[in-house]
């Protein structure tokens, strides 16, 4: 969520705007961000970076500073992140961690009262040692203690920061080319929303089940507590799922090695099938743009070679799809399945697959 905060010394008036707009320039921006709900195994990450294949958040601090707006961050997290690059970009920072329904603490200690008075000081100390790389495991008591910010560490009003304004951002692991991107991985992978469909009805999944006429779809769980999920049809009109960007939004994927990539996904048989199953990619905002830019694999007989009631990957090399028309730097669609059969289905770990379309299930090279 944005918060955009301009004032007079009589009167201010603040402006709530998720994506950073507005129409009068703000004497100071205060954006909240941080990680997404998780439970479980779905927390589970490789490293420390803070959205390490999608800076979305990062992009909207960089606007708002080039325009010349002071930013407070105010980044919600369950475990400290490396945030160096949001932490550049940024004038003030608070690790406000899980405020839950008390958020409303946050806005006592970070905004005055109507005499500009600060109504409460910050006194929170850091809980934990903050790491100074996406890899580095560190805590108070050890030998060779080198944290970004010590344990206690914490600033009041007037103290000056301790930070320099350069901090280093790059590190090895963000190199997209030598990684697998994930789509899905027990939710949707910003930028991608996941979407159920039936003909022409379209419905945002928000919940671990939801219907459309032909379809039902319910999270399942695979290796940890719902990392998966299960669609049903019924046979009388084409259904599916899909993961698509918010309101039809490009997403660039153009530096994605296309040639020696796959787009894998795991995926249990759960009943026989009658008629063709689709993967499909989708490319442009407009519908007749995505008629001239877009690619549909049939692999209903890759499915029906899969031992029933079991888990295992399938993949397509992205050659496959380049071929017959798709554009990586528009990407709109990344994943769709559809069918008109009667079938179950239970999918997971949906990604780009670096280095594997010479062992694609499909390929097309």
């Amino acid at each position: 969520m944005m918060v955009l905060h301009s004032k007079s010394r009589l009167s201010g008036k603040i402006t709530l705007n998720e994506e950073g707009i507005f129409t009068e320039k703000p004497d100071v921006a205060v954006v909240v961000f941080g990680e997404e709900p998780y439970a479980e195994g779905q927390g589970d990450i490789e490293n420390l970076a803070y959205q390490a294949e999608n800076k979305s958040d990062l992009a909207l601090l960089k606007r708002l500073k080039s325009q010349g707006i002071p930013v407070v961050s105010l980044f919600i997290s369950g475990r400290p992140l490396w945030v160096n690059a949001e932490l550049n970009a940024s004038d003030a920072f608070v690790a406000a961690w899980l405020p839950g329904s008390e958020g409303k603490a946050v806005a006592d200690v970070l905004l005055t009262d109507i005499h500009e008075q600060v109504q409460h000081n910050f006194i929170g100390k850091l809980s934990f040692s903050w790491p100074n790389s996406p890899t580095q495991i560190v805590n108070r008591f050890d030998e060779d203690y080198q944290p970004l910010l010590p344990y206690g560490f914490g600033l009041h009003y007037g103290e000056a920061s301790t930070l320099p304004s350069d901090l280093p951002e790059e590190y090895q692991l963000v190199n997209s080319s030598k990684k697998n991107m994930k789509i899905f991985a027990g939710k949707a992978i910003k930028p991608w929303q996941l979407l159920l469909t039936s003909g022409e009805q379209v419905s945002k999944i928000e919940s671990n089940s939801a219907f459309l006429p032909g379809i039902s779809y319910r999270t399942v769980d695979k290796n940890v507590q719902e990392d998966a999920f299960r669609i049903q049809l019924t046979g009388d009109r084409e259904g599916g799922v899909k993961f698509s960007t918010l309101d039809g939004q490009i997403a660039d994927l153009a530096m994605t090695p296309i040639i020696s990539s796959a787009l894998a996904f795991t995926v249990k048989r759960e009943s026989d099938i009658a008629t063709a199953v689709m993967l499909s990619m989708f490319c442009g905002k407009t519908t007749a743009e995505q008629q001239h830019c877009q690619a549909s694999i049939d692999i209903t007989k890759q499915l029906l070679e899969l031992p029933k009631d079991e888990w295992h990957e399938l993949s397509v090399g992205l050659s496959c799809f380049d071929k017959v028309g798709i554009q990586f730097d528009k990407l709109t669609t990344v994943f769709s399945l559809t069918s008109s059969s009667e079938m179950t289905l239970s999918i997971s770990d949906i990604y780009f697959s670096t280095n594997a379309a010479n062992t694609a299930t499909i390929q097309c090279n």
